[in-house]
């Protein structure tokens, strides 16, 4: 706890402010599920304390949910009719979020990354979970006991006890269409021939000729090839380009990274790092004149108001292309990352330790722990999962001779997007789901979110969707990429071992400041780096912050990762 000492004044100051800790009112292998679960939710919650609802306050950073905007859905009732429980998301900024761990006050349940599991559990700010998982956690016990145990032995400050379960335990697929990558308007991209993408400087040069022929929308408004968003610090220089050169980040480090082809550590500021990749990818589209000038200021939602409102030639991912694509849902106009033989591919990770940057605890001080367990075990069940993603049987889904099916009208929503998809529930927030949307329910052979289930995938499609398969002669999108991978040998994330990411031990405290002041130098360069006015600055500019860099400490930060890497692949044979 000694780094979150220095905020006790921040808590005297705030404790006013933090209110009470609850107040009433695809046969998936998932690598720790078990097969044939003869428990339910229902089933398991019959020792419930009691049936009034009970707000339980869910600590988290910020994830954009949409249970935090629309907390009164069909689904969040349905939640509430099963177990009593209705969730209130408390997305905090950095700050914020340290002074309610050091407090332990205001939340019921956190959900924390692995960097944090020591702190919490020293501070006794969450509460050993073993005695509440035998009354009220069947399912869990049942479904997740590789996980329990993995936990028991990893993630409890050498204790043995269970503290933490993860979030989205399973196969990570892409579904009916790929969300990150090289993603661009596919009606420009189909104007334009659908020309063959060999590298990323064909990448820029094509966005180039879009942004020369559409230079603005039909309001006016200027289009940019390239933008980005800086309120996320360091995310536009790490995010963008991991999915095309096949990166992803170590969960609790600021600056590592691994490749998941070849399982190899990373550091993102490293000599031809990521971070170089990015600056150099941003430096290019601006001499190419297709570089956002706000891009630099840009918050995110300003970049997404952006892709809604079509000035926006790229970006890293579907979901954050704003309303683009649900509003021309009934047009063949749409983002759409477009296959290629050199770009790596995102997904197919089987996170057996689940998503290890989004793990539950329960507080020490929560005034309901029985609920805040019958929660979690409703969201590690089968039957509390495919609610939570599918909707309330009989009115989103119904069920026959034990099959479920997704009614027209839910895919209509699916479809149509937008503010009505949001506000009917379905496609409950990922990040705070037990298990993946892709498990397999025992019981009935299909997904736990209906939505991702392949037999329905061709009415599921929107015009767009259906036009990029038409031109590649696939059913779906994501059938052209699977050929890739098989005719180009391209590689997704398939190759991961979840359990060497999970076995990483958190920064020291002197790693830690050295990640920290690496950031903010690589932030503060940034921007003057890209905007060199031509090679000879941009090469002398970025010898010059690597000196910096090098002059922070930045091969002390590789040697320690690395050796922490190699420690985690070591200990994590024992999991296989």
């Amino acid at each position: 706890m000694k780094r979150l000492l220095g905020t006790t004044l921040c808590v005297t100051m705030l404790m006013g402010l933090l209110g009470g800790c609850s107040s009433k009112g695809k046969d998936t292998e998932t690598g720790t599920t078990k097969g044939n679960s003869q428990t339910t939710s229902s089933q398991a919650n019959q020792e419930s304390s009691s049936k009034e609802v009970v707000t339980l306050n869910v600590l988290t950073t910020k994830i954009s949910s949409n249970v935090t905007d629309y907390p009164d859905t069909p689904v969040t009732k349905a939640l509430a009719d099963a177990i009593g429980v209705k969730i209130n998301i408390i997305e905090a900024d950095t700050d914020k979020y340290n002074v309610y761990m050091a407090s332990g006050e205001g939340f019921d349940l956190i959900l924390t990354p692995t960097n944090n599991f020591n702190q919490l559990i020293e501070g006794n700010i969450v509460t050993p979970l073993d005695d509440l998982l035998g009354k009220y956690g069947k399912d869990i016990t049942y479904n997740i006991s590789d996980t329990v145990a993995f936990s028991k032995s990893s993630w409890s400050n050498e204790t043995g006890k269970l503290y933490f379960l993860p979030c989205q335990i399973g196969v990570d697929s892409q579904g009916i269409y790929q969300g990150m990558g090289p993603l661009t308007r596919w009606d420009y991209y189909k104007e334009l021939g659908y020309p063959e993408i060999n590298n990323l400087d064909d990448w820029l040069n094509m966005l180039a000729t879009m942004q020369k022929a559409h230079p603005k929308t039909n309001d006016g408004l200027p289009v940019y090839g390239v933008s980005m968003f800086a309120d996320w610090g360091v995310w536009g220089y790490k995010y963008p380009l991991a999915c095309y050169y096949g990166y992803n980040e170590l969960s609790g480090s600021q600056t590592g990274l691994y490749k998941p082809s070849t399982m190899e550590y990373s550091n993102l500021f490293e000599e031809n790092g990521l971070f170089w990749k990015s600056i150099e990818y941003y430096f290019k589209a601006n001499q190419l004149g297709i570089l956002d000038p706000d891009a630099f200021i840009s918050k995110f939602d300003d970049f997404t108001a952006k892709a809604t409102n079509e000035q926006l030639l790229t970006g890293p991912a579907t979901w954050a292309m704003g309303e683009f694509n649900s509003k021309h849902s009934e047009e063949a106009v749409g983002f759409q990352v477009i296959p290629t033989n050199w770009a790596y591919q995102w997904g197919g990770t089987n996170y057996k330790a689940g998503w290890v940057d989004k793990c539950f605890g329960i507080s020490s001080k929560c005034k309901n722990p029985e609920k805040a367990m019958e929660y979690l075990n409703y969201i590690y069940s089968y039957e509390g999962c495919r609610q939570l993603y599918s909707g309330v049987a009989g009115k989103d889904y119904t069920v026959s001779d034990g099959k479920p099916t997704l009614t027209q009208a839910s895919i209509d929503l699916y479809l149509k997007g937008g503010e009505e998809w949001k506000v009917s529930g379905l496609g409950f927030d990922r990040n705070i789901v037990g298990l993946g949307s892709y498990t397999i329910n025992p019981a009935d052979g299909k997904t736990l979110d209906l939505f991702v289930d392949p037999s329905i995938y061709s009415q599921m499609l929107t015009k767009c969707q259906k036009d990029f398969s038409d031109y590649y002669k696939v059913n779906y999108p994501d059938e052209i990429f699977k050929q890739y991978r098989e005719k180009y040998n391209v590689k997704d994330q398939s190759n991961t071992d979840a359990f060497t990411i999970a076995l990483v031990s958190p920064a020291s405290d002197e790693i830690a400041r050295k990640e920290a002041s690496l950031v903010e130098a690589a932030i503060s360069a940034a921007s003057k780096i890209i905007l060199a006015s031509n090679e000879e600055e941009y090469n002398a500019l970025k010898q010059q912050t690597m000196e910096e860099f090098n002059n922070i400490g930045l091969k002390d930060v590789i040697d320690w990762y690395s050796k922490e890497w190699n420690a985690a692949t070591e200990k994590a044979k024992q999991f296989k």
